[in-house]
């Protein structure tokens, strides 16, 4: 199968998840990745220079379509259809850039375009299927499925399969589909189990060791996390709270750190690399806390299981797909910092629990979660519904 990727940026550090499906589907298959821009990223890991290759950058780019328009006029016709229905998602600015590309794909004999978020990618990716007849399809994630699902209904329509990584997004893109509904399909992203591993090390003796990753935004619910981390001091439990992540609520939590007198066992670390982050679930972490307000299924929670760490996270989005209360973790309602500091009291005073929770967890990644098994899944899945291209 000769499949593009068509991508929002280039690379981005939280989507670990997407780079390594591409690894996995350029194995036996050939692929190009179009992202639409770069970022100022840092992502310094071997798969990512591995792709780099493969990756070309969009950019808005000067050029003219008038040679297409001549020499491909119904081609052309299609592709300037397709901007200006997706003109909202800056099509039509990219429409040079995007033909130029499109006209390459065509010439490699593309047979799939896959975009990953059904928001600017897949606007692109309409673009590109027009002009090339290759069938396209995308997957949803987040913001693009329950936040600004903009044209959602008009995508599906255009697209040949949906994919969702958890029950809980497919019930939503299924509701904004209408008639396309029988195209979503619920294929999760999986983990490279072999990398992702418990701990051979016996625990050394000390604090609770609390372990919390994601973008830093009021939806995490950060701030009752850290409103039960002070709780447990205040009940006499000794806890250590290391934070992963960058976002707008950066700030906002650094002073709540300062106000509320944590400054010695919560470290706000920032942004890390995938490495860093598998380093503190596997060799640090007691238990990973997910307290997010609103949220579909973080990928945090499997990589946890993955080393063998129980959760405590919300019943909300998807969490509750994966985290079973008193198996595989500990289930609270949202924004109820007493409920949290409960759940976290419990894995402080019983190291049998998270043993038995953290061996439940890694059964259930290794049974659903395998990301080999997931991503050809997903690839047999797009030749299939793909169909035959459109000359």
């Amino acid at each position: 199968m000769n499949l593009c990727y068509v991508l929002d940026s280039w690379p981005r550090l939280s989507e670990t998840f997407i780079r390594r499906e591409i690894a996995i589907a350029a194995r036996d298959h050939d692929v190009r990745v179009v992202a639409l821009e770069r970022t100022t990223e840092a992502v310094d890991d071997a798969e990512t220079s591995a792709l780099e290759p493969l990756v070309t950058i969009l950019g808005d780019g000067p050029g003219r379509a008038a040679g297409s328009a001549i020499v491909h006029p119904l081609r052309f016709a299609r592709a300037a259809a397709a901007a200006r229905r997706a003109r909202v998602e800056g099509t039509q600015r990219r429409f040079p850039a995007l033909l130029r590309m499109a006209d390459a794909l065509r010439r490699r004999r593309v047979d799939r375009i896959h975009a990953h978020f059904a928001r600017w990618s897949t606007a692109a990716a309409e673009v590109l299927s027009a002009y090339t007849g290759a069938p396209f399809g995308f997957t949803a994630h987040a913001y693009d499925l329950f936040d600004d699902p903009v044209r959602f209904a008009e995508k599906a329509h255009g697209a040949s399969w949906i994919v969702t990584c958890s029950e809980y997004g497919g019930a939503d893109a299924r509701r904004l589909a209408g008639a396309d509904a029988p195209k979503v399909v619920t294929i999760r992203h999986g983990l490279d189990l072999a990398a992702w591993t418990p701990s051979k090390e016996p625990r050394v003796p000390g604090p609770l060791r609390i372990l919390a990753v994601g973008r830093l935004l009021p939806i995490k619910g950060f701030d009752v996390l850290l409103a039960s981390v002070r709780l447990l001091a205040q009940r006499g439990i000794v806890a250590e709270l290391r934070l992963l992540g960058g976002g707008d609520a950066a700030a906002s939590l650094a002073m709540l750190v300062k106000a509320r007198e944590l400054t010695d066992v919560v470290h706000l670390e920032g942004p890390r690399p995938s490495a860093d982050v598998r380093a503190a679930m596997r060799d640090w972490a007691d238990v990973l806390a997910v307290p997010s307000r609103r949220d579909r299924l973080p990928n945090t929670i499997a990589e946890a299981f993955a080393c063998g760490r129980p959760v405590v996270a919300t019943t909300v989005g998807g969490i509750r797909e994966f985290v079973e209360h008193d198996v595989t973790g500990l289930l609270v309602a949202p924004d109820d910092a007493v409920a949290l500091a409960d759940a976290l009291a419990r894995f402080a005073g019983d190291e049998t629990l998270r043993r038995r929770l953290g061996a439940a967890g890694r059964a259930k990644v290794e049974a659903i979660f395998d990301g080999e098994r997931n991503v050809k899944a997903l690839l047999e899945w797009i030749e299939t519904a793909g169909g035959t291209r459109v000359r």
